[in-house]
Order: C-alpha cells, then sequence, then structure tokens
C-alpha cells in the first residue's frame, strides 16, 4: 500500500537538497541570504494556487511584522511602568 504522504515528502526533501546544496563551513553549517536568493524554486502550473500561496506568504509575514511591534511596545511598558518607574 503507497503511503498517500509520499509524494510531499519527496517534494519537501527536494526543496531542502536544493537549499541546502549551498552550505559552506567546516564545523558549523552556514547558508546566507545570498545563497537561498540563489535557489531555483519551482512554479505551480496552477497559477490561481500560486498567487493564493503568494498571498498567504505574504498576509503571514505582515501578521510577523506587526506582532513584532506589538512586542516592542510591550518591552517598552514594561521598561519604562514596570521596570524603571519612577515614583
Amino acid at each position: 500500500m503507497a503511503n498517500r504522504f509520499e509524494p510531499a515528502i519527496n517534494e519537501i526533501n527536494n526543496a531542502f537538497s536544493l537549499i541546502t546544496r549551498h552550505i559552506y563551513g567546516a564545523i558549523v553549517d552556514e547558508i546566507n541570504d545570498t545563497h537561498v536568493s540563489n535557489v531555483i524554486v519551482p512554479l505551480l502550473r496552477d497559477v490561481s494556487v500560486q498567487r493564493k500561496i503568494n498571498e498567504m506568504v505574504l498576509q503571514a509575514n505582515r501578521k510577523r511584522y506587526k506582532a513584532y511591534l506589538l512586542e516592542q511596545e510591550a518591552l517598552k511598558i514594561m521598561n519604562e511602568q514596570v521596570i524603571y518607574a519612577q515614583e
């Protein structure tokens, strides 16, 4: 009986090898943004699915940035009103 996840696992392995082939370093594996920018990313044949994925990624990035800003605001409040509060 075939594993129904096998195609997805193969795709993950293929993507992993596309990225890790750029790794360098004798002791600690290193990869930088230049290497990642050279990774060839195959596009889907279904353009509407590709657009949906793209929008979801952009939305996740916006939410991640909003979370970062909220975290910075919380840290500022913690510093100014709790840790270093003047009485």
